[in-house]
């Protein structure tokens, strides 16, 4: 059986802004599924972050280059080659 996305959506906004009035969920809910109960409603995906801007992240947290590729999960021969295509732009 498929998950419910509504409650999944409320339960994460009430676990990451706790101080959100708890009496506005039902409300929200009762909107959210007035609007779109009985259809299949489509969410897309995040955008993806590509490796390259990853990679710069990281070392912009200081890391080296071999600990910056570890963390992105790439080789650290692929993240030069990445990161000298990013200086050449």
């Amino acid at each position: 059986m498929p998950t419910d996305g509504v409650a999944l959506i409320l339960k994460k906004i009430s676990e990451v802004a706790p101080e959100f009035s708890a009496d506005k969920l039902p409300m929200i809910e009762r909107e959210i599924r007035r609007a779109f109960g009985g259809t299949r409603v489509w969410i897309g995906k995040a955008p993806k972050q590509t490796k390259t801007a990853l990679l710069g992240d990281a070392m912009a947290r200081g890391l080296s280059v071999p600990q910056a590729a570890a963390d992105v999960g790439v080789g650290e021969r692929h993240a030069r080659r990445l990161l000298a295509q990013r200086c050449k732009k």
